[in-house]
């Protein structure tokens, strides 16, 4: 256990309390933005708040476990022999990982079949990536560690090249303004999720320290609760655009089209419109 000074130690524990509220009030919102959309992306908005409150409860047991492993001395940060178990992240990854991607795919307009038949692609490349990780951060050699981190990064390409490639079609024709979030929210989720094998292989390339350890477990923390919380916000607000009610504007007269902020004679005023 690498000895921690006041700061690094306060600075977990304020990451990690904010990691709880953040997640805990995520999940509540979802839930009860379910009432404001359609029945059809009722269940992303349901997969949104169990992975809130899923990453909530795990995010309590890494507090926990922290609060467990040092004591604070005379201002001086002691271990207390008891180690810090981040067990906790990958049992959260496990469960909220294939929600996650299933959100996303059941806010698009997919026909029912065709989304589960690839949500189910998505969820087992996920948990064969995180089956794949596991080992390698638990492995003593540093080359069974290289030979799991990269077994692991292979399903990681394949996730986004459906993401990416996979979906492409489908994404493209999504209404304009629920099309622009849903590929914000893929773009959050590639950057995301890069940063989890990018810092990992930190330690096998000898960066081993305190800092690193403190840094690592922060960064964790932040880019958990921007590819879950904030990556729910985009999916819920595509959710909510594509539930706005809509008007057909093709028989409206131009003063009517102008005062609605359409133009007469565009393409705009050639189809329906959200009103507000």
């Amino acid at each position: 256990m690498y000895e921690l000074s006041l700061n690094q130690y306060n600075l977990i524990m304020t990451i990690f309390s904010l990691a709880i509220g953040a997640m805990g009030i995520a999940g509540v919102f979802f839930f009860a933005q379910r009432s404001e959309v359609l029945p059809r992306y009722r269940l992303s908005l349901t997969l949104l708040s169990l992975v809130g409150l899923v990453a909530a409860y795990n995010y309590y047991r890494l507090f926990e476990s922290w609060q467990g492993s040092f004591v604070i001395v005379n201002g001086v940060v002691k271990s207390t022999g008891v180690p810090y178990s981040d067990i906790f992240r990958y049992a959260d990854w496990l469960l909220t990982v294939p929600l996650l991607l299933t959100a996303f795919v059941f806010v698009l307009d997919l026909p029912v079949r065709q989304a589960r038949l690839r949500s189910g692609v998505l969820v087992m490349l996920s948990v064969e990536m995180l089956a794949l990780g596991y080992p390698g951060q638990m492995a003593a050699s540093l080359e069974t560690r290289w030979l799991w981190w990269g077994a692991a990064m292979v399903p990681f390409f394949i996730i986004f090249y459906q993401l990416y490639v996979g979906l492409a079609k489908t994404l493209n024709a999504e209404p304009m303004e629920a099309r622009k979030l849903a590929k914000g929210a893929r773009l959050l989720t590639l950057v995301t999720w890069a940063f989890y094998p990018a810092v990992s292989v930190l330690p096998l390339l000898g960066f081993k320290s305190s800092t690193m350890f403190v840094a690592t477990e922060a960064s964790y923390a932040v880019a958990d609760i921007m590819s879950k919380a904030l990556f729910g916000v985009l999916v819920c607000m595509a959710a909510t655009s594509k539930s706005a009610p809509r008007v057909d504007v093709s028989s409206l007269s131009s003063s009517a089209l102008r005062g609605m902020g359409v133009a007469p004679g565009t393409a705009a005023a050639a189809r329906s419109v959200h009103v507000a």
